[in-house]
């Protein structure tokens, strides 16, 4: 019966924050994910055998078939997936041309006038990665055909379930215990952020998932190059495992599996090509480092610092030495002397996914979806403590301006500070009873 009940309420706040938490809401945001995170922990904490496999499969499973009715309310990424995917549909380069660019050619046509004034980013080019494009094709056809939202949404939704059941393979073939991989499949941030509102971790997880799960059980370096070329392919920030995964692999294989990760993702990403020739691609990823700015703890400090010396934002200096030093960072992580355990690389990548977020400019909610999946592999429980409190990152949209509201994150990341003590503060023997 307790299960029932926190189930119940666990299934209350994702609907709250799938049909009713729109981005300037920001307080029925935080009330919503407390109350999901709340339900989430009282699962976590009932005793094993009063949860039946079954039941959370079944929990997991209706938590996403609830937002199939929903539109995305927390991001609007979807009308640049839709753009993309009518633009290669009418046999376009997508990364070829800003939507405003192009908009004067296809404004009569209402699939994509109605799309326009629904996009963040109408001066910028497109930089999702080649495989995420082709998904967007499909969802295109249904919205030209039908003009819904919904429907188009729901194209992506099937793609990402199976990017669900690709993390579970995977979790499986690494021999993650059942109770912990629902730290993951239960996690409210990953259902709302990857099933509700479409980002495409929930795919590139599944894809490293199962790389990593070949290359453990099998020793497949083919199949692991494989998946992780797709993983790349769908998200840019997979390369950020690429040190750390090649020196895991046994010296008389680690070139195979460069070749093939390698071979693969230049086979994915042709359709860059006349992109990367035009600059256009390039040009929005320069962005990314030098203008764009959200959620970021230590960028914010520099900032600040930076401020008060200079007299204006120095982001466009900043911005590409934390990238540097972010990198520098996960290249110590990968070459660090220790043994080639099993424990020691899925601690790495633990950290190498901090090194990437805790350096970046830009800190969405969804970007945690990846450090999760990392935590659940290692053992961790403070990327579930920052799962939660990256809400807090939603109070920059309260009342319907953008404004940083350094109180509230300066809360979440003293509060993430406490976390990792806590979890590593744990002696290990008591540590790994927890999780094993």
């Amino acid at each position: 019966m307790m299960g029932i009940a926190a189930g119940l309420i666990w299934l209350a706040g994702i609907g709250w924050l799938g049909y009713f938490s729109e981005q300037t809401h920001y307080y029925g945001i935080l009330a919503g994910y407390t109350v999901a995170f709340g339900a989430f922990g009282w699962l976590l904490g009932l005793p094993r055998e009063s949860l039946s496999l079954r039941f959370t499969i079944l929990l997991a499973i209706f938590g996403r078939l609830l937002l199939v009715g929903s539109v995305p309310l927390l991001s609007n990424d979807i009308y640049r997936f839709l753009w993309d995917g009518l633009r290669w549909l009418d046999g376009a380069n997508a990364y070829v041309g800003t939507p405003t660019q192009v908009i004067t050619i296809f404004a009569r046509d209402p699939s994509y006038a109605n799309l326009y004034p629904l996009l963040n980013s109408p001066d910028y080019y497109s930089v999702y990665p080649p495989l995420l494009q082709i998904l967007f094709i499909p969802a295109a056809i249904l919205w030209r055909s039908t003009g819904s939202l919904i429907a188009a949404a729901l194209v992506l939704r099937i793609f990402l379930l199976f990017g669900d059941l690709a993390t579970w393979v995977g979790m499986k073939q690494l021999k993650i215990p059942i109770h912990r991989r629902w730290w993951y499949f239960l996690n409210p941030l990953v259902v709302v952020e990857v099933f509700g509102n479409l980002h495409a971790e929930g795919i590139m997880v599944g894809f490293l998932a199962l790389g990593l799960g070949w290359l453990a059980q099998r020793k497949d370096v083919l199949v692991s190059g494989w998946a992780f070329a797709a993983s790349l392919s769908t998200k840019l920030v997979t390369a950020i495992f690429g040190p750390i995964l090649l020196l895991t692999v046994k010296t008389r294989k680690r070139m195979t599996w460069l070749m093939v990760a390698a071979g693969c993702t230049l086979i994915l990403a042709i359709p860059l090509i006349s992109a990367l020739w035009k600059g256009g691609f390039l040009d929005s990823l320069d962005l990314y480092f030098r203008k764009f700015e959200f959620n970021a703890g230590l960028y914010y400090l520099a900032r600040s610092i930076g401020q008060a010396f200079t007299g204006f934002n120095p982001i466009a200096y900043i911005g590409p030495g934390l990238a540097l030093i972010g990198a520098i960072c996960i290249f110590i992580i990968a070459f660090w002397p220790r043994k080639r355990t099993v424990a020691h690389l899925r601690e790495g990548l633990v950290w190498t996914m901090m090194a990437y977020l805790l350096t970046t400019t830009t800190l969405h909610p969804w970007y945690l979806v990846t450090l999760v999946f990392t935590g659940v592999l290692a053992g961790r429980r403070f990327p579930l403590a920052w799962s939660f409190l990256a809400v807090f990152s939603y109070s920059h949209y309260l009342h319907g301006d953008f404004h940083e509201r350094f109180i509230w994150i300066g809360a979440e990341y003293a509060l993430l500070l406490s976390a990792v003590i806590s979890d590593y503060w744990t002696p290990e023997s008591t540590r790994m009873e927890k999780v094993a």
